[in-house]
């Protein structure tokens, strides 16, 4: 066997060696790797809203089921977005009858959402959502945020929704009897 055979049996042993490693490697990576929920779909306007539980900031829990019995805009907001609190300071405008029905979720750590929530309207209820699930839920990608649910849980308008529009929503849907 001459010098260059050698050398190629050799270099060949190396990628199968190397090769098998590899793959044993994957296997195991494979079979340690948590497997992943599949993404929730996101609810369109007309279906029923993702049910959820979140916490108060006295640390009681609370069901969606309990919290929606009449018109309710979720307000989706963050201690570090500067448009939230402007969008927060908006509301304290809004008539008192509507703003009953505005409910503020904070994202983010618990210290600077209880100061944000001197920024909304005083009737508002406030909620703690660290990880911005819910957010997630309902397919936010920028803050602040909106979803305006009616009397049975259905999803009524999404997304960035102007305050002027946003009292309008909530009169005709408190109008509006199921």
């Amino acid at each position: 066997m001459d010098t260059l055979s050698l050398i190629l049996a050799l270099v060949g042993l190396l990628v199968l060696f190397h090769s098998v490693l590899l793959w044993r490697i994957l296997v195991w990576l494979s079979a340690s790797t948590p497997p992943v929920d599949p993404p929730r779909p996101i609810p369109r306007v007309g279906e029923r809203a993702p049910p959820f539980r979140l916490w108060s900031f006295e640390g009681e829990p609370v069901e969606s089921t309990t919290l929606i019995r009449s018109p309710t805009a979720l307000l989706f907001v963050s201690s570090g977005c500067g448009a939230c609190v402007e969008f927060l300071e908006a509301t304290k405008r809004l008539p008192a009858p509507i703003r009953r029905f505005l409910v503020g979720i904070c994202e983010g750590e618990e210290t600077p959402c209880r100061s944000l929530r001197l920024a909304g309207a005083a009737e508002m209820r406030w909620f703690h959502d660290p990880e911005g699930q819910l957010r997630q839920q309902y397919g936010f990608t920028a803050l602040p945020a909106t979803a305006v649910l009616d009397r049975s849980h259905r999803l009524h308008a999404w997304g960035w929704i102007p305050v002027e529009d946003l009292e309008r929503i909530l009169e005709e849907l408190n109008e509006e009897r199921d």
